[in-house]
């Protein structure tokens, strides 16, 4: 047999054999996997939420507030939320900051249990979060509303963050440590659909599964550098992240967080935050109702979120 014959069979062997695998493509940090992807074995254990499993050292995608998998298990990072999220909030007895506003634009008195956020007008929707105010008084005798709770619904849960009940003396003695002072009337009771659950004390979220998937829940630094204060986290798997913070020598404060994609889809949000499209306010405001209409009269639109559902989970 000639030599190039020889090589003829050569180059014919290697051509008709299986071919070589491709070289396993690098995981990126800031990516999840299909949840069929268990990591491959390689490196720590993967962590899942809604229908992705993400890598070990991965970060979670859809969320404003970020977590990172460490080994199977969510942890915070930082207490920043993601660009591009919209944030209300609610301080003080109480003080609410709108989405499109970055400063107070109207306080509450009356006590009752009101839809903060949603995608839409009915009560309740798919999804949202609700908020308790109860009275509450000054060693002045004046009376405001205090939050009592929040709380956080999807398909197949419910999970509400209690606060003690508002009295000026548990205040007093709670001062800069509310949500974890040593003393039982000071601490933040996590419910989950009508069972009291152990509150985080630390950075490792607990993971609580819905009809359509996971919610998790993790202890994080205020989002001000400037406070040294501690909050309980809420992270849906809709779109919506939240923060209930110790006082700041009065009153707890509470954030919220939403996607960009909750400003179009199903709708726009709306209720106590009111509607988020992304453009600022021009005064006078025009506060969007439970019916729909407008408003320029602050009272007649807190009144019309009032009697949210579904009501707090305590019990």
């Amino acid at each position: 047999m000639t030599a190039k014959l020889l090589l003829f069979l050569a180059v014919l062997k290697l051509t008709s054999s299986d071919p070589m695998p491709e070289p396993e493509p690098n995981v990126n940090v800031n990516v999840g996997v299909n949840v069929n992807d268990n990591n491959n074995g390689k490196g720590g254990l993967s962590c899942v939420f809604g229908d992705t499993c993400y890598p070990d050292g991965c970060i979670i995608e859809g969320t404003c507030l970020l977590l990172k998998c460490c080994n199977g298990h969510w942890k915070c990072l930082g207490n920043e939320p993601r660009p591009g999220c919209g944030k209300c909030e609610a301080h003080g007895d109480p003080h609410m900051v709108p989405y499109e506003s970055n400063t107070v634009l109207y306080s509450i008195v009356q006590p009752g249990n009101f839809t903060l956020t949603q995608p839409g007008f009915s009560n309740p929707e798919l999804f949202g979060v609700n908020i308790n105010f109860e009275n509450c008084s000054w060693p002045s005798g004046s009376v405001v509303s205090c939050i009592r709770s929040i709380t956080y619904y999807e398909p197949g849960l419910i999970i509400t963050l209690e606060l003690p009940p508002p009295d000026v003396d548990i205040l007093d003695k709670c001062d800069q440590s509310y949500a974890y002072a040593n003393g039982p009337n000071c601490s933040i009771t996590l419910w989950v659909n009508g069972e009291v659950r152990p509150t985080p004390t630390g950075c490792e979220a607990d993971s609580f599964t819905g009809t359509d998937g996971n919610v998790l829940v993790f202890k994080q630094k205020h989002i001000s550098k400037a406070l040294n204060l501690y909050c309980i986290a809420i992270v849906g798997s809709k779109g919506f992240s939240m923060a209930l913070c110790q006082h700041s020598g009065d009153f707890p404060w509470f954030y919220v967080y939403a996607m960009p994609s909750l400003k179009k889809n199903p709708s726009l949000l709306y209720g106590l935050c009111d509607v988020w499209t992304g453009t600022p306010p021009i005064a006078p405001m025009d506060y969007t109702t439970r019916s729909g209409t407008t408003t320029t009269n602050k009272d007649v639109f807190v009144t019309s979120w009032e009697g949210a559902l579904p009501l707090p989970k305590t019990s």
